[in-house]
């Protein structure tokens, strides 16, 4: 017994674990898509210190023109934190099913109230990008928990339309969640300051220049990659290597030895050659190794600019900042290039440099000036750059080799797919020839869904019609993708890639909301009928997702049909009853879809509560034989004797309904009677088949009227279609 207790325990803290680094995943894949998102802006705010930086070189400074472009560009830079949080709260807004655009205003109105109390105080300024990327990772998942529980709803009512719906009832939990953020990130601040946290900027830069300079290195490297500006941030250690500067100047004029070599300028045209990081080294390695096109695109657009120590784009879009492959040659490689130029400057073969100049003066040329026209210092520089390319390039070919983040977004469906780390860790540890097969599939699947990304997905629905009445008494919703040319593809072309991506349960969560809309607004115009949408095995075990989905479908619960596969009944028992109690509790019927097509038991029809039978399409096409006919009415039979309603799907011939009983309670689906038909067409059909019933129906008692001498009567007819 204790061993069982133990090993129950064991699974449990293992599916525990796999949802925190399920949820983590998630987290860090949203970082990455915001960052990426706000490119366009970042690659505004570059072109503009591009601009700038080399109207300062060519023409000079202090230049109203030069002065216009540095100007946006820090009041752009002053917009990434507000950019980043939206962004960012956008996409977690689409993992955590909220409704986007509200939600994301609601992050930056926190960040706006978060400026405001800190507003000019040094650690407010230092966390405020930490605090655009962080606030989202946990204020949206709260909010998702209480937006979903009934106590913090307003309304509930579906008749004040979506929009209004979510609006309100976003307002409790966003308050709540405002304060608790307020509550945090205040906390943050004060912590910096009562600790006095930034006190590790008190480094004496005269006992020791060059550990200065290595702490300034490694420090201003590790504040970008957690998303804190480091110049900002190290404002008094930038102003102590400023000030060196005139001091070397100084010394040189009166041939001295120096002690001030490590200043500003050495900084930038030595140390951080392509921006903090020396990411130069990066961009080179990346177009030289990288095997993914994405990121040599990314290299290639930083290029230009990295030619002048801007590199933005390599932080925010590739991304660096909080990237942990990137982390450690983010640190050496700029620290590795201090050393060098550190050693190379004190055995005297390189100037000192001596002359204050832009950080984001032209690479080459700015060490040429800053050592006063020492032709070896370009040199130099260009000794720094393929340095920090050996130390990127492992890294990137590592990449490579474990290139695990693939996101392919579906607008139609409102989803995305992603490749997840744990299927790069068996690629990774499977032998040669099999890791290079299961990549090899894998590139083929992500490269169908790129293709499959592009097109547009609806429903269709096909009518079902009573076998005796020959009156609509429900329908079929059906998915249909359209590509670019308005060709109409059936399920068979896509859903068996969003089977093999594990994408069906996003699959069956949109078709659910979408009939869940249609049904509402035939219901609004008094129309609507009984509507069948199928579920899949996965996510009939998902008792979270089916709890959703049992929310959208309450308010029309009793129209709504749940197809489910005899599949699904060979899951566990347990979890597929479960999740069809609490389909029934809302109104809705149950449906076995293809039943007899290959794992039927007739046990599972009393073991679970079962409204009705789907007879798979190829019992209807074996009624041309004696045998097929058998099987088939011993079927009907069986669903007769358990009270169960019966549909047949796959008619396309007069002599098939001729097979098929006149009988209440029986359905035919197929196309004798129609194929699947857009939404405002299904209207339509309805009018036409049932008023041409009432034309037969009629037709049939006046005949009987003329040979009988009988008179037909209103009450008649009506009687009649009633049956």
């Amino acid at each position: 017994m204790n061993v069982m207790k133990g090993s129950d325990s064991k699974v449990e803290t293992k599916k525990s674990l796999g949802k925190i680094y399920r949820t983590l995943a998630v987290q860090i894949q949203a970082i990455r898509e915001g960052l990426l998102w706000i490119l366009p802006c970042l690659m505004i705010s570059s072109l503009l210190l591009f601009v700038g930086s080399v109207s300062e070189f060519i023409i000079g400074p202090n230049q109203p023109w030069v002065e216009m472009c540095y100007l946006i560009y820090h009041y752009l830079n002053d917009l990434f934190p507000i950019l980043l949080t939206a962004a960012l709260s956008y996409i977690l807004a689409m993992h955590w099913r909220l409704p986007r655009p509200p939600v994301a205003l609601i992050s930056i109105v926190y960040l706006a109230i978060f400026n405001r109390l800190f507003q000019g105080t040094q650690s407010g300024e230092v966390v405020e990008l930490v605090i655009s990327v962080v606030t989202p990772l946990y204020s949206i998942p709260l909010l998702a928990v209480l937006f979903r529980h009934r106590f913090f709803q307003i309304v509930s009512s579906n008749h004040i339309g979506q929009i209004v719906r979510e609006s309100l009832n976003l307002i409790l939990p966003s308050i709540l969640v405002g304060l608790t953020v307020i509550s945090l990130n205040s906390a943050v601040v004060i912590a910096f300051d009562t600790a006095n946290l930034l006190s590790f900027m008190e480094v004496n830069y005269d006992e020791s220049p060059l550990s200065f300079g290595v702490i300034f290195t490694a420090v201003n490297s590790l504040l970008w990659f957690i998303g804190i500006h480091g110049y900002y941030a190290l404002l008094p250690w930038i102003s102590i290597l400023e000030q060196a500067i005139p001091l070397a100047q100084h010394n040189a004029m009166l041939g001295e030895i120096t002690d001030y070599a490590v200043n500003f300028s050495f900084m930038g045209a030595f140390v951080f050659v392509g921006g903090s990081g020396a990411t130069l080294g990066l961009v080179l390695s990346l177009l030289l190794f990288s095997k993914q096109k994405p990121l040599r695109l990314i290299a290639l657009a930083s290029l230009p600019l990295g030619l002048l120590n801007i590199n933005e784009i390599l932080l925010f879009g590739l991304p660096i900042i909080f990237n942990p492959r990137l982390f450690i040659p983010f640190i050496l490689a700029p620290v590795l290039n201090l050393f060098i130029a550190y050693m190379t400057i004190s055995l005297g073969y390189v100037s000192v440099p001596i002359t204050a100049l832009p950080f984001s003066s032209p690479i080459l040329f700015n060490s040429w000036l800053v050592t006063g026209g020492d032709t070896n210092a370009p040199l130099l520089q260009m000794i720094n750059i393929v340095a920090s390319l050996l130390v990127y390039s492992p890294f990137v070919l590592a990449m490579n080799r474990d290139n695990y983040e693939k996101t392919i977004q579906f607008n139609s469906l409102d989803t995305v797919y992603s490749r997840r780390k744990e299927e790069a860790l068996v690629l990774k540890s499977d032998r040669v020839v099999a890791a290079r097969s299961i990549r090899q599939r894998q590139v083929g699947l992500e490269q169908k869904l790129e293709v499959i990304s592009r097109k547009e997905f609806c429903l269709e629905y096909q009518p079902q019609i009573c076998a005796n009445t020959h009156q609509v008494t429900g329908c079929e919703a059906l998915i249909r993708a359209i590509d670019a040319q308005g060709n109409k593809e059936y399920p068979g072309s896509f859903l068996p890639w969003f089977e093999k991506a594990g994408m069906m349960m996003d699959i069956d969560r949109w078709a659910v909301i979408q009939v869940v809309s249609d049904v509402k607004k035939a219901r609004s115009q008094g129309w609507a009928l009984k509507t069948s949408v199928n579920i899949t095995p996965e996510t009939l075990l998902n008792h979270a997702l089916v709890e959703e989905l049992c929310r959208h479908i309450a308010p029309v619960g009793k129209y709504i049909n749940i197809e489910i596969t005899e599949e699904s009944l060979l899951k566990d028992h347990r979890s597929i009853q479960k999740s069809i109690n609490a389909f029934r509790e809302v109104g809705a019927s149950i449906y076995i879809d293809d039943f007899g097509s290959g794992f039927s038991s007739l046990g599972y029809l009393s073991l679970y509560d079962i409204d009705a039978i789907k007879i798979d399409r190829s019992f209807a096409l074996a009624l041309d034989k004696e045998k097929g006919r058998k099987v088939f009415h011993g079927l009907l039979g069986v669903a007769e004797e358990l009270e169960l309603a019966t549909v047949i799907e796959g008619v396309e011939t007069k002599e098939q309904i001729n097979h098929i009983p006149r009988k209440n309670g029986v359905s035919i689906q197929g196309w004798y009677y129609s194929k699947s038909l857009p939404y405002d067409n299904l209207q339509a059909y309805i009018v036409n088949q049932n008023k041409n019933k009432v034309f037969e129906v009629a037709d049939t008692l006046l005949r009987s009227e003329r040979n009988e001498g009988n008179k037909v009567k209103k009450g008649q007819v009506e009687a009649r279609l009633s049956e």
